[in-house]
């Protein structure tokens, strides 16, 4: 019976997307620049959450689109969550081969509440392959967290190792993971970042704007790790904000952002699909540029306080 549904299912989201409307990004605005070139850039998307019935699969795929027209200047590409709406494994699939067939080295994903909260234990088994599908030779996992290097630079994936509706569940051993990785990549003044796909309690707005919207019981616990540490980066997404006051926040040491979503609309602040930041590490900082990757356009000129500029300690 679950093998009828699922070709259904794929046979339903074929037809539909069939059926749709695709908009390429434009090019005459490229994510190269000219002088200082830096020394990481990664494209940060979130919340792609594409399903059969809607638009957002065409957004994403031009937000690859213009990844890929713009694949020498990046190092890598981050995708922090909800790739899909329902979790089902036909548009699932169709996520990761646009992912894949991006020329760019290196796809990092963090498996968001929508792609793992239902069928727990198959969609988690279904993300580690993913990951495993999309990364490179030089790491292997096993668990719904994992680290890599980019570049010298040390990027932590965490994930919800229990079915939880909304938020997170993270373990004793993935908090001791975050901690001693954090301990080896911020040595000598680097930049770290950390992905989740929720973002902690009390930041970004919350639980003002979304009650339920935090990543859990161990948010504290991550903070209290984060801070341990200087030049962190904690980059979610989740809460489906554009880019406005709840963009950036800060504890006390590590900076906190939220990645707008790319597939749909946004709920609140700026509105339109196709959202997300390009990421630029220099000797002395860290840049934050907004993007709308879907029209393949810079949104300084809407408001140059959508980017951010963060100087290194």
């Amino acid at each position: 019976m679950a093998a009828i549904l699922t070709k259904l299912i794929s046979l339903f989201t074929a037809i539909l997307l069939a059926l749709g409307v695709y908009t390429a990004p434009q090019t005459t605005d490229p994510i190269i620049t000219e002088g200082e070139q830096p020394l990481l850039r990664v494209a940060l998307l979130a919340d792609s959450q594409i399903w059969a019935n809607s638009d957002r699969h065409w957004t994403f795929k031009a937000a690859c689109e213009d990844i890929e027209n713009n694949a020498g200047a990046l190092d890598a590409v981050v995708l922090a969550g909800d790739l899909t709406e329902s979790g089902d494994d036909p548009t699932n699939q169709i996520v990761i081969d646009l992912l894949a067939n991006l020329s760019v080295n290196k796809k990092l994903i963090a498996s968001g509440n929508h792609d793992v909260r239902l069928g727990f234990s198959h969609t988690m088994n279904r993300f580690i392959s993913d990951v495993n599908t999309l990364g490179s030779a030089d790491y292997t996992v096993e668990k719904p967290y994992y680290k890599t290097e980019i570049n010298g630079y040390t990027f932590v994936v965490l994930g919800s190792e229990k079915q939880r509706l909304e938020k997170a569940y993270i373990s004793d051993e993935q908090l001791r993971f975050l901690d001693a990785a954090l301990a080896a990549g911020t040595q000598g003044g680097k930049p770290a970042f950390v992905i989740c796909h929720q973002p902690l309690a009390e930041t970004h707005g919350l639980p003002d704007i979304w009650r339920t919207g935090d990543l859990g019981e161990q948010s504290d616990a991550i903070k209290a790790i984060l801070e341990k540490y200087e030049n962190v980066f904690f980059l979610s997404g989740h809460t489906h904000s554009g880019f406005g006051q709840y963009t950036y926040d800060a504890l006390e040491k590590t900076q906190l952002i939220n990645i707008p979503p790319v597939g749909k609309k946004a709920s609140r602040e700026y509105e339109p699909a196709g959202q997300g930041m390009v990421l630029s590490v220099y000797e002395d900082r860290v840049e934050i540029q907004s993007r709308n990757f879907a029209e393949g356009t810079w949104l300084h000129e809407v408001n140059p306080d959508f980017d951010r500029t963060f100087a290194l300690v």
